[in-house]
């Protein structure tokens, strides 16, 4: 945030590899609009809770897998 980012998706903890790559990938999915049922592209807070909801479908009920991710900073900020 010093650095000037204005928005910030991060763990809390660690997360293990599987969990993170399929959170990650759809994160970005939805933020780009790529995701199914997301509507078009999301913004940052939006896309978060779509890649945690599909990490706990596909991956793992249990919050460790899906909830430590947090987004700090402008949650509404647009990629597109």
């Amino acid at each position: 945030m010093q650095a000037g980012a204005r928005t910030l998706v991060m763990s809390l903890w660690r997360v293990g590899d599987t969990a993170t790559a399929h959170l990650m990938q759809n994160f970005y999915a939805a933020l780009l609009g790529h995701a199914a049922g997301s509507g078009g592209p999301l913004d940052v807070a939006a896309a978060t809770r779509y890649a945690q909801r599909a990490t706990r479908m596909a991956v793992s009920a249990h919050p460790s897998a899906w909830g430590p991710w947090i987004v700090l900073g402008d949650g509404g900020w647009r990629l597109l």
